[in-house]
């Protein structure tokens, strides 16, 4: 007979391999998407295309992820699904590692992997967020999801500082694409043992047929009906405002003041670090002050921070910059997981969440767009400063509009009571003045 195992073990085993896929899934964001800009610019595509490499391929990564609700439902396991889309997203690094150690991959083929790298990571998305609602306790969420970010930013960083390290070593010489391919490689193997994890995992509950995803337009009315729509307009927006200028910092950084891969990856590891050291406090500062308010806070954070980077070049101020930045972006992020959380029931979470990650994606499109037609009307000595005090207006624009329909809803106008009505003689005719009062 077998042994029963108690529940709190089993919850335990399944933290325990959740917080293995965060570091397998950081190590793959920071030795895979992070590079994936730099490899387009090392494999000749310009600045531009560069910026493009990781926002369209995103947004047909999106379209592609609209067919998660149906693909979990009917393969009849959110686990079959999500581990099956961190195979694919594996797959796709490594067709990006071979294509570097080939030598030469024309940009129609970068885009195309890429776009699948976005599209299974994407999908992903909405179904896990459903299974993993079933795993961790509501009373654990904030200090568990702050833990298991701090660690997965923590392998971001580790990976980020290996890849740049090795980039670094080999720009001078002959070996800078097949070392692209072997970071590219590694973050696969990432991947996969991150898929590992995640199949590793219970599923204590499974879809059923009377969930079966409805369709677009009727989600999409769903949630433009739901208390919550002002929240997810404003996630939208402020998507669309920092893709006006993010997709354009790391040709800034390597192109326009031209630092080194080794400065680089300090400026991008940096910012990581600054996250890892925020969220070893920011989960109990949600817990004290409540989710909203962190939310509100890091949404105000975050507004000016492009704008700094048009002040100064130098290496220690943009690390400066970077701290700074970390640290909103941290409070931000783990803010807008536990609102949405919060805001989006279990039961329509899936669907929602997927077409929230289109329209994210979109909005990314959206903004990458702008930027892209700002920098072509713009003097090139200044296009870089107008895209990113373009993005800085288009964020505060938000946080301005949603705290305000914040205010009016939390404070409705009162409801003036009608007097007591008097009885009036019954008359026969009916006069202009009745029909207005």
């Amino acid at each position: 007979m077998l042994r029963k195992v108690p529940r709190a073990r089993y919850a335990r085993t399944d933290l325990a391999a959740s917080t293995i896929d965060a570091v397998g899934h950081g190590s793959m964001v920071g030795l895979g998407e992070t590079y994936i800009p730099a490899f387009a610019l090392a494999a000749g595509v310009g600045e531009i295309l560069s910026g493009l490499i990781s926002t369209l391929p995103m947004m047909a990564g999106g379209l592609l992820q609209l067919i998660a609700p149906k693909g979990a439902h009917l393969v009849r396991s959110r686990r079959a699904w999500v581990v099956g889309m961190a195979a694919g997203q594996a797959l796709s690094l490594l067709f990006l590692a071979m294509g570097a150690w080939a030598g030469h991959i024309p940009a129609w083929l970068l885009f195309t992997f890429a776009s699948l790298y976005w599209g299974t990571g994407l999908a992903t998305g909405p179904a896990w967020n459903t299974w993993i609602d079933t795993l961790v306790p509501a009373r654990l969420r904030a200090g568990y999801f702050a833990r298991r970010t701090r660690l997965n930013q923590a392998a971001l960083m580790a990976g980020i500082i290996g890849g740049g390290l090795a980039l670094n070593y080999s720009a001078k010489s002959d070996w800078l694409l097949p070392t692209f391919a072997v970071v590219f490689g590694v973050a696969a193997i990432s991947r996969a043992f991150s898929a590992i994890a995640l199949a590793s995992q219970r599923e204590p509950s499974v879809p059923l047929e009377h969930e079966k995803p409805a369709p677009f337009l009727v989600t999409f009315k769903e949630l433009m009906a739901f208390p919550a729509n002002s929240l997810i307009i404003f996630l939208l927006v402020v998507q669309a405002s920092v893709y006006i200028s993010g997709p354009f910092f790391n040709a800034y950084m390597l192109v326009r003041i031209q630092l080194s891969y080794g400065e680089y990856l300090v400026v991008m590891a940096t910012a990581y670090f600054a996250k890892i050291v925020a969220l070893s406090f920011l989960g109990g500062i949600a817990r004290r002050i409540g989710i909203w308010r962190l939310f509100t806070l890091a949404s105000i954070g975050i507004m000016p921070l492009p704008v700094f980077w048009t002040f100064s070049s130098n290496f220690w101020y943009l690390l400066t910059i970077q701290i700074i930045s970390g640290t909103a972006w941290a409070a931000y992020e783990l803010g807008m997981f536990l609102v949405l959380f919060e805001a989006i029931p279990a039961t329509k979470r899936t669907d929602m969440l997927t077409l929230f990650n289109a329209g994210h994606v979109t909005a990314t499109a959206a903004g990458s767009m702008i930027g892209v037609l700002l920098m072509k009307l713009s003097d090139p000595v200044y296009a870089y400063a107008v895209v990113f005090v373009a993005s800085a207006v288009g964020r505060t624009l938000a946080v301005i509009c949603f705290e305000a329909v914040k205010r009016r809803r939390a404070n409705p106008r009162p409801v003036v009571a009608a007097k007591p009505r008097v009885p009036r003689p019954i008359r026969t005719t009916v006069s202009l003045a009745d029909s207005v009062y």
